[in-house]
């Protein structure tokens, strides 16, 4: 969502609608929502959190890392990677939703 947010201060192009009301509100309302249900409902089995249910971390995830690969096709890798692992746990309907954004890094303001 950070990457989609950076892409729309600077561009301008006809794909910008799409950025709004495709990747912006499908990452918020169907991809995050999903993600935060799920991991509050896990519980921490081992270490200091013993016993207390998981929570979203916030982290920064470094698509830039992998140079190989676009932002978009690793967000795919990591859900798809998320179902496989967690097969119970209500996630599958994030796959159709990854594969319907926009490619952000295909835009010219966004290499």
């Amino acid at each position: 969502m950070l990457r989609t947010l950076e892409v729309l201060w600077q561009y301008d192009g006809a794909e910008r609608g799409n950025l709004i009301g495709n990747n912006l509100m499908n990452l918020m309302v169907s991809v995050l929502s999903t993600m935060a249900v799920f991991l509050v409902q896990q519980p921490i089995e081992s270490g200091p959190d013993k016993g207390k249910q998981a929570a979203a971390p916030f982290g920064y995830y470094d698509f830039n890392a992998d140079k190989a690969s676009s932002a978009l096709d690793q967000l795919k890798k990591l859900v798809q990677a998320g179902v496989a692992n967690y097969p119970g746990g209500n996630l599958s309907n994030l796959v159709s939703t990854v594969n319907g954004l926009v490619d952000i890094d295909s835009l010219s303001a966004a290499k």
